[in-house]
């Protein structure tokens, strides 16, 4: 990374307000868990990506997102690794207009959608868990790309996956797609 950059390692961060990476720094985070507490102000992300800017996540987990979603990245760059989004209002991770992002050996569980990839960002997902979640476990839509690479989306509240208008790309290997409530595709 080139400055400016933000790095934490075994950090507990316990928001009462958005974490905001802004354009064109950078963020690295080691085994630290991210608690949002931001009940009264609706639809706020835990982690906000700005464009321009770089976040990479290892190990961590971000939990308790009542009031709105885990992570939200928009025209910018996101790693993660070994992490787990569990339990946000809204989508767990969420990529749009331009972002990038490769996701290894995650967990997206209980959340109202795992993963949501739209308006032209694209994702490598790579061995990765997308479980539990009340609707999608992962939604592609209005010209995103995405390549799933192994892991399992299984047992959510709708459909597995889903891919909307013509222009998004999706290619999955080896991924096991099973017990949705309605259709895996």
């Amino acid at each position: 990374f080139s400055s400016p950059l933000f790095y934490a390692e075994n950090i507990r961060f316990v928001c009462s307000a958005q974490l905001v990476v802004v354009k064109s720094a950078k963020l690295k985070l080691r085994n630290c868990v991210i608690i949002s507490k931001m009940e009264d102000k609706p639809r706020m992300v835990a982690v906000a990506v700005q464009e321009g800017s770089e976040a990479r996540f290892i190990r961590c987990s971000v939990e308790e997102c009542f009031s709105g979603g885990g992570i939200l990245a928009h025209g910018s760059v996101v790693e993660m690794t070994e992490c787990e989004v569990t339990s946000c209002a809204c989508d767990g991770l969420e990529l749009r207009y331009g972002a990038k992002a490769i996701v290894t050996q995650c967990r997206f569980h209980r959340n109202k959608i795992g993963v949501t990839i739209v308006h032209g960002a694209s994702a490598t997902i790579r061995d990765c868990t997308i479980e539990n979640n009340r609707h999608e476990g992962l939604l592609v839509q209005s010209g995103a790309s995405v390549n799933v690479v192994g892991g399992s989306v299984r047992h959510n509240g709708k459909f597995g996956v889903t891919l909307q208008q013509h222009l998004s790309k999706l290619n999955i290997t080896g991924c096991s797609i099973q017990d949705n409530m309605f259709w895996g595709m």
